[in-house]
Parts: structure tokens; sequence; C-alpha cells
């Protein structure tokens, strides 16, 4: 059946040492506010800071003739938005202009940590991305180590004073291959592979920080060399303890996606053509929240804002091409609050408790505030930036 998923719960073939499914776990505490894990795992050009949001304005190509990506800022209570550049009469059109970002810069994401913006550029002269440190109000960048060979599908999580790098795509066929999340200190002086992981298509899916765990979503995806066919095989969520440096299996389950709720001790998993589940960290029970509509959203991606969970299909939509594209709004015990349609496929960001954010088709941000959340149908398109006063 073409392009059908096949999903089945396998044995992890893994470097790392395992433990066993029903495994209680201590979140901790890290001393930090926000390590924002609610983003979506595949991209975010957008970042949360104190008071409002840096995100990536993609200009349209026919608005610029050296580049079209900028860095922009929306005020987190009035909305409005300016370009990120202090120049005097910069025109914001070429890389002259502080928040330029030209074509050697990756725009699938933007990252915003303890008073500093990060994105990633690639090198052509080496082969290799490099993270890029950028202060607040734009005015400097500098070049702080590099990531590993040049990939659109670099993600990163902040948290620490580390950054945590993997390949969200990772191995996609019928060769087996080696994905790993990489640690590296944000002084430059560690530099550790945190998890390895081998396997057809293998596929390092998120790594989410909450106190002093990074929880990693494993997958792979296998093509049968006779077909078009693509297979998706959920591997499990794995723990690394930022303090004992030890990685071990904690959900050997075919999980699609999952968010925890730190303050009740619970981590909100999404069973593959399965459903919704709650499990509590200190226990290792588990309840079934939800179950999936079938060629709805049998794979969901989740987010937790502190108050409601987000359960988007837009991966599944990209896998079979035959459903629409919703979020849905849950409460904690899975009772559905709102549905609300979006414009295709990864183009959902989730959020924080403010607000919701993803992209239409043209690239402009959408949002919806987390005020109207229970009972809003449309997303609010961003004031352009470029346009003083908005």
């Amino acid at each position: 059946m073409k392009k059908k998923l096949a999903y089945f719960l396998a044995t992890v073939l893994c470097l790392i040492a395992c433990g066993c499914s029903n495994k209680s776990v201590d979140v901790g505490s890290s001393g930090e506010d926000d390590l924002q894990p609610y983003w979506n795992m595949f991209n975010q050009p957008v970042a949360a800071a104190e008071n409002g949001y840096y995100y990536i304005y993609r200009r349209n190509v026919q608005d610029s003739v050296h580049m079209k990506d900028l860095i922009a800022y929306m005020d987190g209570e009035t909305k409005s938005t300016t370009i990120l550049c202090n120049k005097p009469e910069c025109r914001h059109e070429d890389e002259s202009c502080d928040a330029a970002l030209g074509d050697e810069y990756n725009n699938q994401s933007i990252y915003y940590y303890k008073g500093y913006i990060y994105v990633i550029k690639d090198d052509e002269s080496d082969g290799n991305s490099y993270l890029v440190q950028i202060k607040p109000d734009g005015s400097e960048r500098k070049t702080l180590f590099e990531l590993g060979t040049i990939s659109i599908a670099y993600k990163l999580a902040f948290g620490g004073d580390s950054v945590y790098c993997y390949n969200r795509v990772g191995g996609y066929g019928v060769d087996e291959t080696q994905e790993t999340v990489r640690r590296r200190s944000l002084d430059g002086k560690e530099d550790d592979i945190i998890f390895s992981y081998t396997a057809k298509g293998a596929q390092v899916s998120a790594v989410k920080l909450y106190g002093n765990k990074a929880f990693i979503l494993v997958t792979s995806w296998t093509k049968n060399d006779n077909s078009a066919d693509i297979s998706a095989h959920g591997k499990g969520v794995y723990i690394y303890d930022t303090d004992t440096k030890k990685t071990e299996l904690f959900i050997d389950k075919s999980i699609s996606d999952f968010t925890v709720d730190e303050k009740e001790g619970n981590i909100y998993y999404f069973v593959i053509d399965d459903g919704l589940y709650e499990r509590k960290l200190s226990t290792g029970s588990s309840t079934k929240l939800l179950d999936c509509e079938d060629r709805v959203n049998n794979y969901c991606e989740l987010s937790y804002d502190g108050q409601y969970l987000y359960m988007c299909n837009e991966m599944y939509k990209n896998m079979i091409y035959k459903t629409d594209s919703y979020v849905w709004v849950l409460e904690k015990n899975g009772e559905i609050v709102n549905k609300i349609e979006t414009a295709g496929t990864y183009c959902t960001f989730f959020g924080d408790d403010k607000y919701i954010f993803g992209t239409d088709m043209d690239n402009e941000i959408l949002i919806i505030s987390k005020a109207e959340i229970g009972k809003a149908k449309e997303w609010e398109k961003l004031k352009n930036p470029l346009i003083l006063g908005n």
C-alpha cells in the first residue's frame, strides 16, 4: 500500500546502556525558569525572550535582490513588530543590515537563551555548520564553534550553559546509519556525544530539556528496497541525566512525540496508531487519555504550555497526503477544548503560555493568543516589520 505507515514496537540497537520500561524518574531542577521545550520538534523560526519573541522574517524574493531573511522582533504585549537593526537609515536590503540572514544561514530555526540569540551558519569552505551567538539588539555576532558537517536539518536544545545538537532527519532509507546527540558547552571547552543510535534509517527525532534531564525521542525510517513504501518505527524515549551524565531507556513504546508537565510530574506521549497517554514520572503508571482517529491523527506532535496540551497531525498529513491538518487543544485529562485548522505541513510551531505560532504557505508568521485559544478558529497574521508603526 503506497505511502501507508507501518509502525511496530522494536528492539533498540544503541550504544548506550538501557533501562526498564516502568522506571520512575525525578526531573529535578536545572535552576532555569524556561528551557523552551514546548516548540515544534522539527523547526522553530520563533524563539521566546523575556518580553517578546524573536523570529525569522522571510521576505519575498521579489522584494530584495540580495537577501530575503531578516531577524525580527514581536512585542509580547502589543504584538508590534520591528526589524532587529539599529543602523540609522538602513534599508535592510543587504547583508550590511544587523538583522540580515544571508544564504549561508540556516533559516529553519532561531533560539534565545540567557540573553543571546542563536542561529546556525554554514561554511562551504570547510563543509561545517557553526553556532552563531547574536546580541539581543542585533549589533554583534560571534561564531562560537562547529556543530558538524553542513545539514539543513540541525535542531538544537539549550540548557545548563550547554547546547545539544542533533540531525532531526537522520538516516532515511534502507542503509544502516548512526545518529547522535552532541553536547557542547557554550564556552567551547566541553564536547561530548551523550547518545548514539544505530539502525536502518536511524533518527533522533527530538531532544527536550526539563529540569536536569534531556529527554531523547528515537525513530527509524525505512524504505523498502523494491517499492515506494515508507515505514516508521518508533524506538522509544531515552533520558540523559545532566548531573550524572548517564543515559538510559525510559519508555520503550512506538512514540511519535511527547511533552512533560514538570509541576505535576507527568509525561504525555502519543503512541503511533493508538493514541494519547499520560504517565506518572514518579511511579511509571500510565493512563490512556484519547484514542487516535484512524487516518486522521494516527501520528501526532505534542506540546504543553502549563495549562493545555496541544496535539497536531501535520507530520501525519505529510506522510499520507490524505487528511486535513489540525491542532487540538486539550485539557490534561484528554478532553478536547478546541480544534483549529492549520496552514499545512510543518507549519505549526506551538509556543509558550501567551501565543501559539505557525506559518502560512507564503511563510508569513501566524499567531493565536492563548487568551482566546479555547474558542479561536482563525490565525492572525503578524504585521510587516518593514513598515514603521507595525
